[in-house]
Parts: C-alpha cells; structure tokens; sequence
C-alpha cells in the first residue's frame, strides 16, 4: 500500500467513534472528504480497497461502502472497472477553438493521455457523412480511437476521410502518431478551421463500455467538418465526452468592429455543414 494509504488510514482510524450517534457512513464520507479536499488524497490516486477500509477501522462492509458510493456521486471518487477507485481529477479543460493537438491539450494539463485504436479501415459511410465530401463517396476511411489518462477514458474519437485522397492510412499506427501530424506529413494536407456543434446526448451501450459508465449515461458528443489549407471538406468527426471528466472553454473575437463567435448555436450549424456559416480554428488530432 503507498504511504499516503497508509496517512490516510492511520488519520481515519482516529476520527472514526463506533460509540457515536452519527451512522459511520456519514463518519467515513466526511472522513475522507476532507482528507481529498487537504490534499492527503490526491488527484488520481488510488484509495485503499473496501474490504481495507473496513478491517483497519473494524467496521462492517455496509458502511464502507454507502460512504465511498455517496463520494462518488459527489464528484470526489471515480471507479474504473477492474482498476479500483481513485481521487477524481479536475475536470479537463478542452479549448475547442484552439488550432492544436487532443493529446498536447491534455499534456499541458500535466496528463499524459494513452491513445488506444479501436477500429482502423474502409467502412461504408453514412449519408450525412458522405455527402459533406467531394464526389459523396459510399466507402470512407474511419479512424475510432479511446483516449485515456491513468484516471480512466477521457473520450472516443471518431475520424472520417477520404480514402481517394489519403491511401495508406490504414497502415499508420495511430497510438503513436497523431491523424493530422500524419496528414501533414504524408499528404502535404493542414487544418485550417473547423465547424463544430455541441450537444448532450445518451451514448450507446458500446460506448458506455469503452468509457467505463454506466449503461444510459449522457455524454457529450462534439460533430464537426474540418477544412484544410484550401478550404476543402478533408475530415468529417465525432467526438464523445465523459461529461464528468470536461468541461469546455469558448472564445469570441472582436475582428473589423465584428464579433467572430468561435462556435455558432446548433441552430445556426448543421451537423455537418459543408460552408463556413460560424467557424472555429481547427483542432490537431
């Protein structure tokens, strides 16, 4: 057990009365709610087992157990199936109106994001999809990617792109390198702007799985059209949030006396439109 467990436990054995009117739960709860809150928890550390718990404080399971469920519902603790439980990160920070990468966002929050494939190839397109590019080709290249930090899944990723336009993709190792670094420098392509709607929405039971929630849980899903150098449709995207784990940064600007929204209402942008109605600077994936 690391040494800040062992803190931890020592300090509660001390705060915890078996002989005190105040159910144990609402001991524990409030025992470790301040030790997160004074930072002998701290964020993303992995707290003791339930069973832990309750042999050093000499108390029941029951107990344990209601105190580390309520934590959680409180934003306080996270559990991550076959992991454990851990001290909930702040929130992530996503600036979407930053030109700049997914994984250096997350690094420069000091969280170094592992970048796992989930499906890599040609795969029929939907309509909506198809449409935005060129010539509405039925099959694309779709790119599916989980990042994670050691906290758990932060998002699912989901690319689309011309197959026509970037053979070889599939061949690319994408855990290591990033999508639009390797348009970059393979095909000569940069992102220039983006259009993007926000929206919560339920994700599917797949999905709840890769992110590790619970079947039905909202999420929040990020459309968007990216235009290259030139203004050409080159990457129609999906990206699924942990809602408990974001929280996102806007920005306008003031351009000629005009204020530029970086992102429009979902009533001014559809899904995935095929002109710049309200356009944000890309983001490197």
């Amino acid at each position: 057990m690391a040494p800040q467990a062992d803190a931890s436990l020592a300090e509660l054995s001390l705060s915890i009365s078996r002989g005190s009117p105040v159910p144990l739960h609402h001991q524990l709860r409030h025992g470790l709610q301040g030790q997160i809150e004074a930072g002998t928890l701290r964020p993303g550390q992995q707290i003791p087992h339930e069973r832990q718990y309750a042999e050093h404080l000499g108390i029941s399971l029951a107990p344990v157990r209601q105190a580390l469920l309520d934590l959680v519902r409180q934003g306080y603790l996270l559990r991550v199936r076959g992991k454990g439980t851990f001290v909930r990160d702040d929130k992530v920070v996503e600036k979407i109106s930053l030109l700049g990468s997914f994984t250096d966002s997350l690094r420069s929050q000091g969280l170094e994001p592992q970048i796992a494939v989930i499906r890599a190839g040609s795969e029929a397109a939907p309509r909506d999809v198809r449409e935005v590019f060129d010539g509405r080709p039925r099959r694309l290249f779709r790119l599916d990617r989980l990042a994670s930090v050691a906290g758990g899944p932060l998002a699912l990723l989901t690319a689309w792109l011309s197959l026509a336009r970037f053979p070889g993709l599939a061949e690319q190792d994408f855990t290591r390198v990033a999508l639009y670094a390797t348009l970059d420098r393979l095909y000569g392509v940069q992102m220039g702007r983006a259009v993007s709607t926000i929206e919560v929405v339920q994700a599917r039971d797949d999905e709840t799985g890769l992110l590790q929630l619970p079947p039905g849980t909202s999420a929040l899903q990020v459309l968007g059209t990216t235009f290259d150098q030139d203004d050409r449709a080159t990457e129609v995207s999906r990206v699924l949030y942990r809602a408990d784990r974001f929280k996102f940064s806007l920005e306008s600007h003031r351009v000629g006396g005009e204020l530029k929204h970086v992102i429009g209402t979902a009533a001014d942008t559809p899904p995935f439109p095929p002109a710049p109605a309200a356009a944000g600077r890309a983001r490197r994936k």
